[in-house]
């Protein structure tokens, strides 16, 4: 309970700084006349490799995790689903890593980085917003959400 608190309070707070240095970055650029920061500035990329190293880490976070280890570990060695309905870009996704035998790890990793940058791109315009959003995923309980559905 200790582990979980410091390692989620931490990263909250890590995701929140760059994305509030983003956001001031951006308002001194727009300032002197300059033009918005890229989607892929060095902090939101920052932030989702981050994202991306916790939720490649977790271990037993949400009650599906060692069903999606499993069904990945399936894939990797028998080169087959025990479930055949899956999504095809999940299945495709997951066939391109296993068949260069990813680590389970970094399996995680990618769908965790997926998520969390495509909701960041959804607010690339609004990067004040970018402080707020991560102490609400991390701290609010939705990472234990997303990280439940991967597939998704």
């Amino acid at each position: 309970m200790l582990l979980s608190f410091l390692v989620y309070t931490t990263t909250a707070s890590a995701l929140a700084w760059l994305g509030w240095h983003a956001n001031a970055r951006e308002q001194r650029i727009l300032k002197d006349g300059g033009k918005q920061l890229p989607f892929y500035c060095w902090e939101i990329v920052v932030s989702v490799l981050l994202f991306a190293f916790v939720a490649g880490a977790r271990f037993k976070t949400g009650y599906d995790h060692w069903y999606y280890m499993s069904q990945y570990w399936q894939l990797r060695d028998y080169h087959g689903f025990t479930r055949l309905d899956y999504e095809p870009g999940f299945i495709l996704i997951s066939k391109g890593l296993a068949a260069i035998n990813t680590p389970v790890f970094i399996y995680f990793a990618f769908w965790g980085a997926l998520q969390y940058a495509l909701f960041l791109y959804a607010f690339r315009n609004n990067k004040s917003v970018l402080v707020w959003v991560p102490l609400i995923i991390m701290l609010g309980g939705f990472f234990v959400g997303w990280m439940n559905s991967i597939r998704q």
